[in-house]
């Protein structure tokens, strides 16, 4: 009997350190995830703050730039178009040979 009555004095005690032993891991599961938590927001704002405090924000002016190349371009184009409906005196007295030999050759 004095076995069995040890035995059940010493079960009420199991019984509260394992209640106090799960109730400490479950707190410290959750002092875990919240410390994890915190430092990862820590290192979010640090990378923030670097990045703003050291960087420079990049602006695009997108409608000035568009109208610049569309102006380059027209100009462009003005320019070979100018220089191509150029006739010189050569190529005129040339143009007036060459419409000359075709007429004569189409009426022979």
């Amino acid at each position: 009997m004095e076995v069995k009555k040890g035995v059940d004095e010493l079960l009420p005690r199991f019984k509260a350190l394992l209640s106090f032993y799960v109730q400490n891991i479950m707190w410290a599961f959750i002092f875990q995830i919240v410390l994890s938590i915190f430092i990862i927001w820590t290192g979010h704002s640090l990378w923030n703050y670097f990045l703003h405090k050291f960087s420079k924000e990049k602006t695009r002016d997108l409608v000035n730039i568009h109208t610049e190349k569309y102006k380059n371009i027209i100009e462009e184009l003005t320019q070979t178009i100018e220089n191509q409906t150029k006739i010189t005196p050569e190529l005129q007295i040339d143009m007036q040979t060459d419409l000359e030999q075709l007429i004569s050759e189409l009426n022979n």
